[in-house]
């Protein structure tokens, strides 16, 4: 269950990559700290027990090619190499709502509510303002393609978004 959900996360991440720039034949890194892997895995552990329970994750998704990791104090960097990259390009339905969102983003004249419109075509949507100096406005879906906590700045320009897990939002203490 654990590799599951971290496969997912990573599939995930690379989809929302080559929705951004483009697929690319290349291997990439994706970063996580201890707390995000926790929450994706739902176990609460620390460095040495995560480290034992990623062993055997390479071996588990031969799909992704030889995945590997290094660590950092609490932050592991996975390398997913081209060969994964390539499988998740193609063996993974599009994301059409990613796309659609990177689409809309970039946009010249983007609203939030152009935003707030996307995602309601996609599901049950909740919109909150957000108290921070980041980010002005949260949106995530009671039911709908993703449980991502997405939150968006509009700095009058342009829009930008940044995705986290519901834990990880939460740890942040919006």
């Amino acid at each position: 269950m654990a590799y599951a959900a971290l496969k997912q996360n990573i599939i995930d991440q690379i989809m929302e990559e080559q929705a951004k720039l483009g697929y690319d034949e290349k291997g990439i890194r994706l970063y996580y700290p201890l707390s995000s892997l926790c929450h994706i895995t739902g176990k609460q552990m620390n460095v040495p027990a995560m480290e034992d329970l990623l062993h055997g994750f390479a071996k588990a998704v031969p799909e992704l090619g030889p995945v590997c990791y290094t660590l950092t104090e609490e932050r592991f960097c996975f390398h997913i190499p081209a060969q994964g990259v390539k499988w998740v390009h193609d063996h993974t339905p599009e994301n059409t709502f990613i796309r659609k969102l990177v689409q809309l983003v970039v946009k010249p004249g983007c609203t939030m509510d152009d935003i707030q419109h996307l995602f309601e075509a996609y599901g049950t949507v909740h919109v909150q303002p957000m108290d921070s100096d980041e980010f002005d406005t949260l949106m995530y879906f009671e039911n709908g393609p993703d449980a991502y906590y997405y939150c968006f700045q509009d700095d009058g320009f342009d829009i930008r978004y940044h995705r986290f897990l519901s834990g990880d939002y939460a740890d942040f203490g919006y």
